[in-house]
């Protein structure tokens, strides 16, 4: 008898509703919580007030994560707080993972920094947001909806916040950034997540890390070794 291949998911569903295996074989992104540091920094480390830098601190493991693949950041400011146009959203100084605990804005880029985490194009993905009137033809740091690194140089916490400024990007209204690792990374040992932000004028950010996807086989499988724990039979 022919089974089709449409019973596989269903089946794989069937044994993670009754054992509850899902929340181990499906793991899901945690959302990340942050602690805003003492000081600020950027050029200098001697600006102030809305042309520095503030830092925003997460514990990835926290989590209670094995490994995470990679940190998504999304602007949460509906077009409320910052500037408008071309500087809209969340402005983004840089992205720093280190298994060195700070509280101090000023210490952070002295940090070291979990060699996984390399921002480019290659290892990013972008989503430029929309932008409050008057619209530029590009959000800040941006060209053609794509971060010029080269121009953001995400890697450090080196903004010039006042204008024209340099050593950041925009995201734009509801943009969305996803850091991807070259090799998953311990959140036990890469544990903290530093996030710098131009201005600190009222434009929010929410961030989760993305565990590392497990396969339909796999849960199919714990799900099936669930289920032959609660079977008497093969218990004896």
């Amino acid at each position: 008898m022919k089974i089709s291949k449409l019973w596989v998911p269903l089946a794989a569903f069937a044994v993670w509703a009754t054992c509850g295996a899902g929340q181990h074989a499906w793991a899901t992104p945690v959302s990340l919580n942050f602690t805003v540091l003492d000081n600020v920094t950027g050029v200098g480390n001697g600006q102030t007030g809305n042309d520095a830098t503030f830092i925003y601190r997460a514990d990835l493991a926290a989590t209670g994560l094995d490994e995470i693949t990679s940190i998504r950041i999304v602007d949460t400011s509906s077009g409320v707080g910052g500037s408008s146009g071309a500087f809209t959203g969340v402005d983004i100084d840089g992205v720093i993972i280190s298994n060195v605990l700070t509280s101090d804005a000023i210490q952070v880029n002295s940090l070291p920094k979990a060699n996984q985490v390399i921002l480019s194009p290659s290892t990013t993905q972008f989503i430029a947001g929309t932008q409050t009137a008057p619209v530029a033809p590009n959000l800040f740091g941006t060209t053609g909806g794509n971060i010029d690194f080269a121009f953001a140089r995400l890697d450090a916490m080196d903004a010039d916040g006042i204008l024209p400024g340099s050593g950041y990007f925009s995201m734009g209204a509801g943009g969305e950034l996803s850091i991807n690792f070259d090799t998953p990374i311990d959140p036990n040992v890469h544990r903290y997540l530093y996030i710098g932000e131009v201005g600190g004028n009222g434009e929010t950010f929410a961030a989760e890390a993305v565990p590392e996807p497990h396969s339909l086989l796999l849960a199919l499988m714990a799900g099936l070794l669930c289920m032959a724990s609660r079977i008497p039979s093969l218990r004896r």
